[in-house]
């Protein structure tokens, strides 16, 4: 028998990303929480998920929330729900979680996700929300930057 090589080239991980858009609003405002990921490699990827969880302070808009997924999938960011003063009273139900499951990207290509957020009790703070890693089944996990937003 003859000697036998193999090469195997791993796929880079993609770039992911996380802004607040715009970065400084008023308070009480509405902001966007931003993740763009973008496939630095010649092939697809598949699976791409992850999940970030808003500070203490920021919740998922009540009303009006604006959603943006180009990377397929699905995107879960379910609406805050507001005071109800009943009759029966129901409390605020402040929704804090966004996540991707299933997204896909083209090779060499980009996508973004993108919902609103406002401040729970509005006045001048800033929040960071910490860094949220991206999973795929076609590349190796990749961590975001932390995104800071200030309310004046």
């Amino acid at each position: 028998s003859a000697p036998v090589s193999l090469t195997v080239n791993q796929v880079p991980a993609p770039t992911f990303t996380k802004e607040f858009s715009p970065n400084t609003a008023t308070a009480g405002g509405t902001v966007a929480v931003i993740f763009t990921i973008t496939n630095n490699a010649p092939v697809p990827l598949s699976g791409l998920s992850f999940i970030d969880a808003l500070p203490g302070g920021l919740r998922i808009t009540e009303r009006n929330v604006v959603t943006l997924n180009t990377c397929g999938g699905t995107l879960t960011a379910n609406p805050s729900i507001p005071f109800n003063p009943g009759p029966p009273p129901q409390p605020a139900i402040p929704s804090t979680t966004i996540a991707l499951q299933g997204g896909t990207l083209a090779p060499n290509s980009s996508c973004v996700v993108s919902v609103s957020v406002e401040q729970i009790n509005p006045g001048a703070a800033t929040y960071t929300n910490p860094p949220v890693t991206l999973f795929s089944s076609g590349a190796p996990p990749v961590t975001s930057n932390q995104a800071t937003v200030t309310f004046n």
